[in-house]
């Protein structure tokens, strides 16, 4: 739900658990301090943006007109502290050869950053594609609602893939609509070459969502193979244009992957344009900081969790090497960021508040 809904100790609303708890998190631990005469050594500020799921240029404009911060805890992720974020490799695959059905509509319902739950493909009603669009193939299975079908309207036939939605950092935890309907199209031969070869290359390149099919396949052992999935499938003035997001390993900063990827996409006939390139960043494991962040959140959780890595990207990684990403999401904690009936207990909030009210005092008898 858009509008917030409060039952039964839960909160339930779009973006309550990312970030909109964070928000009020840092503020009730500012309040917390304040109201128990607290006073750290340092001056402490709350910042927040509200483009970060959009390419992050508020927190861009922020560093260009502010002094970066000397400490920054980004409540964007989860405990005990995360020490490195993956670095993203975005682009745009545009076909050489224009589209050559007309009247072909294609709708994704979603940004580049999730993979689409819902597609659906629209195109002229002609006896020939109804008749492959009839013929029973166990890739369109609709078990729990999922899967893909196809249905005449008026003079249109249309396809509709229904899956999962999940961040594209992780594109396990959901089912790809797009790879669904790129499945279902390939093995029907539906098309002619220019909008088969787009669909074909959507399947390949999210068969093992490991960079295979752009030749940028890469691994280092601090954050495992790179992640890269197709997520978008659109006309560009009268060209098809697959949109993908990636996400790879720590260590490969200097991998060529403009080059690697815009090589292999000339192989198949399309043209790459490199919509978003942002460094990984590793936050060093050795700094005083990270031990005050993991004990705090071990002493009050009861843990004895570690730092770690992760590949879906905060603030910390543009705040040179002097912010970390912590909580507000506790381990082993179920994951329902950009799904329907996203949910934040107020115990968690609340225990939210504690652990970060605790870090800041500790990290405030601390001289950065």
């Amino acid at each position: 739900p858009f509008d917030p809904i409060v039952k039964d100790g839960y909160f339930i609303a779009r973006g309550c658990q990312d970030n909109k708890s964070s928000a009020i998190i840092a503020l009730y631990a500012l309040k917390y301090m304040k109201e128990h005469n607290i006073f750290p050594q340092h001056t402490m500020e709350v910042y927040l943006g509200t483009w970060e799921e959009q390419g992050m240029y508020d927190i861009d404009y922020f560093l260009e007109h502010y002094q970066a911060p000397a400490l920054s805890l980004v409540p964007d992720s989860g405990f005990p502290v995360c020490l490195g974020e993956r670095g993203s490799f975005d682009g745009e695959l545009t076909c050489n050869w224009p589209c050559s059905t007309e009247g072909i509509e294609i709708v994704c319902d979603c940004s580049v950053y999730p993979i689409p739950g819902n597609v659906t493909l629209r195109v002229p009603f002609t006896e020939e594609l109804w008749e492959k669009c009839r013929q029973e193939k166990e890739a369109s299975d609709t078990e729990n609602g999922l899967g893909v079908w196809a249905e005449r309207v008026d003079n249109k036939i249309v396809i509709t893939a229904q899956g999962i939605s999940t961040q594209a950092s992780n594109p396990s935890k959901g089912k790809n609509a797009l790879s669904m309907l790129a499945g279902y199209v390939c093995e029907r031969e539906l098309f002619g070459a220019p909008e088969q070869s787009a669909f074909a290359f959507i399947k390949d390149i999210n068969k093992d969502n490991n960079g295979t099919a752009l030749q940028v396949n890469c691994e280092d052992e601090l954050s495992g193979p790179i992640n890269l999935v197709a997520t978008r499938l659109r006309l560009k003035e009268g060209h098809f244009a697959i949109d993908f997001a990636s996400k790879y390993p720590i260590t490969k900063n200097d991998f060529p992957f403009e080059e690697s990827a815009a090589k292999a996409a000339c192989e198949r006939g399309f043209t790459l344009k490199v919509t978003r390139f942002s460094k990984a960043n590793y936050f060093n494991p050795d700094r005083p900081e990270v031990q005050i962040l993991t004990q705090v959140s071990n002493e009050v959780l009861e843990r004895t969790d570690t730092p770690f890595v992760m590949s879906g990207g905060t603030y910390a990684r543009k705040l040179g090497g002097n912010g970390v990403a912590f909580g507000p999401v506790f381990p082993g904690q179920e994951n329902v960021i950009h799904q329907k009936d996203e949910y934040i207990t107020i115990e968690h909030l609340m225990k939210n508040v504690e652990i970060m009210a605790h870090a800041i005092h500790r990290l405030g008898l601390y001289t950065l």
